[in-house]
């Protein structure tokens, strides 16, 4: 498990990726690869992801941060 990275004919990158709790492969698509280099250094950066990506609503970008889901978040912390 892990995060792919796939880039379409039109230039947008889609990230796939697992939640850590219940496995569900989720895709997220429309990023510029741009944005999707700055995902990728965000560790090295400190860049906050709402400025990468502010077009993904919290509960998904969360998925990049800590890799759950939202509906485990839910469950973990109501």
């Amino acid at each position: 498990m892990g995060t792919k990275v796939k880039v379409s004919k039109n230039g947008k990158c889609s990230v796939s990726m697992y939640c850590r709790k219940c496995g569900t492969r989720y895709e997220l698509t429309g990023f510029s690869s741009e944005q999707n280099e700055r995902l990728y250094r965000r560790d090295e950066t400190k860049e906050h992801i709402q400025d990468i990506i502010p077009e993904v609503p919290a509960e998904w970008r969360e998925l990049f941060v800590t890799m759950t889901c939202p509906s485990c978040w839910k469950k973990m912390f109501g």
